[in-house]
């Protein structure tokens, strides 16, 4: 975090707090002056007021009870559910909550809201007396996700196919009088425009955007704010092309501070990478400071 950055002085740490608080957070500190003496109250201020361990557990928890249901097997509906279980999770974990205990809990939530299709396929892998694991659950929607995903690409690229026209051969007659038609429009030129596919900004796929790469969401919270910051996104949208304090996206589903959900990062006293000074820099330090 900046508060643990020992190249920047209290002056400086103040400054950068304050850009990156908004809403009530800033109200909390507004009435303080930037000095030295008081960015220590003003940092012990903002963790007796939401450094709330129990309340973000249970925040994490709910969302996990919350989670959105696949009603249709899709590939892009089975990752959503995987990153969104697996992202609080592991939020749960870094905060010592023994979720590892949790799979007959887990499994009586999350199994309900996928689709009976997807449910039956899940079954049939499990072995006679073999007890569900939340693990193998989420391992076996990734592989299943993938499969639905390759066998919808070739059944599009199928029909693109059988849907081409086919040019029939103009007889060598016809060809002949065409001739000074052709010749007639040579310099003619055809101007074809295209719309580039949204590469995803970690791994460069067109597939998917980075919300739901599964390498990004395979990293720790201090190392997809690195790749965030590297890649120069906002740290709302997970986008380019705009700074985060231009940015109009909902906030944090955690802490409700300027950040993307992804880029929550838990209190745990783990050191993350120092923020930004440019695009993006507002909400990694907001990500930051909820902890």
């Amino acid at each position: 975090m900046i508060d643990s950055q020992d190249a920047f002085s209290k002056v400086q740490k103040f400054h950068y707090l304050r850009s990156a608080l908004s809403g009530e957070a800033a109200k909390v500190i507004a009435a303080m002056e930037t000095t030295e003496q008081n960015y220590s109250k003003a940092w012990q201020l903002l963790q007796d007021t939401y450094a709330n361990e129990g309340l973000i557990i249970a925040r994490h928890t709910d969302l996990l009870v919350e989670t959105p249901s696949v009603e249709q097997e899709t590939a892009a509906g089975l990752r959503d559910f995987v990153s969104h279980v697996l992202q609080h999770l592991r939020s749960l974990t870094t905060l010592n909550v023994p979720v590892e205990h949790w799979d007959h809990l887990l499994m009586s939530i999350l199994l309900p809201k996928l689709a009976q299709q997807t449910r039956m396929a899940y079954d049939s892998t499990l072995k006679d007396k073999e007890t569900p694991k939340i693990s193998g659950l989420m391992e076996f929607l990734r592989q299943r996700s993938r499969r639905l995903e390759t066998t919808a690409t070739s059944r599009t690229n199928t029909q693109t196919s059988r849907a081409s026209p086919r040019v029939s051969p103009t007889p060598q007659r016809r060809q002949t009088k065409r001739i000074p038609n052709i010749s007639s429009r040579k310099n003619s030129k055809v101007f074809v425009t295209t719309t580039p596919l949204k590469n995803c900004a970690l791994c460069k796929d067109k597939a998917h955007t980075i919300h739901r790469c599964e390498e990004f969401h395979a990293l720790s919270v201090g190392e997809r704010i690195n790749a965030a910051r590297k890649e120069k996104l906002c740290f709302k949208c997970l986008r380019t092309g705009h700074s985060t304090q231009e940015c109009t996206s909902s906030q944090c589903r955690i802490c409700n501070l300027e950040h993307n959900t992804l880029l929550h990062l838990p209190r745990s006293g783990r050191r993350s990478p120092t923020p930004p000074k440019k695009h993006g820099s507002t909400t990694a330090a907001a990500a930051t400071s909820a902890t």
